[in-house]
C-alpha cells in the first residue's frame, strides 16, 4: 500500500463551510493541518477519515457523529470539544489537551492516547476495544463501565 501525500493547511481558521470545500477538494486523498483554529467549529458528521491534526486549536469544536477514523492529533489544544458519537476507531492523540472534551457513545475501537490530558472527560457508554491510555491525566474523568 502506497501512502498518499498531503498538502499541509497551516496557520488557517477552518469554519465548516471551509472544512468541507477542503474535503470535496481532496477527493479522498486524507488533510493535514498544521496549526490552524478550529475553535469553537461545527464539524459534526463530517468524514475527516485519515487527516492529520497538529498543534492545532480545537477548542469548544464539535466531531459529534464525525468519522475520525484514522486520524492522528499531535499538540492539539481541545478542552470542551464534542467527540460524542464520533467514529475515531484506530485515532492517535499524543500529548494533548483535551480536558473536559464529550466522548459520549463515541467508538474508539484500537484508539491509542498517550500523554494526553483527559481532566474531566466524559467517557459514559464508550466502544473502546483494544484502546489504550499511556500517561494520560484522567483526575476526574467520567470512566463508568469501561474496563482497564
Amino acid at each position: 500500500m502506497t501512502q498518499q501525500s498531503m498538502d499541509v493547511v497551516s496557520g488557517l481558521a477552518v469554519d465548516r463551510k471551509a472544512m468541507q470545500a477542503m474535503i470535496d477538494q481532496a477527493q479522498d486523498r486524507p488533510l493535514a493541518f498544521e496549526d490552524c483554529d478550529f475553535e469553537q467549529a461545527d464539524f459534526s458528521r463530517l468524514d475527516l477519515r485519515g487527516a492529520r491534526f497538529t498543534a492545532c486549536a480545537i477548542a469548544g469544536a464539535s466531531f459529534q457523529g464525525a468519522t475520525l477514523a484514522d486520524t492522528v492529533w499531535r499538540r492539539c489544544r481541545g478542552g470542551h470539544a464534542v467527540f460524542a458519537s464520533a467514529d475515531a476507531s484506530d485515532a492517535i492523540f499524543e500529548h494533548c489537551d483535551l480536558n473536559n472534551a464529550s466522548w459520549r457513545r463515541a467508538r474508539l475501537a484500537a484508539a491509542r492516547y498517550t500523554g494526553c490530558k483527559l481532566t474531566g472527560a466524559d467517557f459514559d457508554g464508550i466502544a473502546c476495544r483494544g484502546w489504550t491510555l499511556e500517561d494520560c491525566l484522567l483526575v476526574g474523568a467520567l470512566v463508568r463501565g469501561i474496563s482497564f
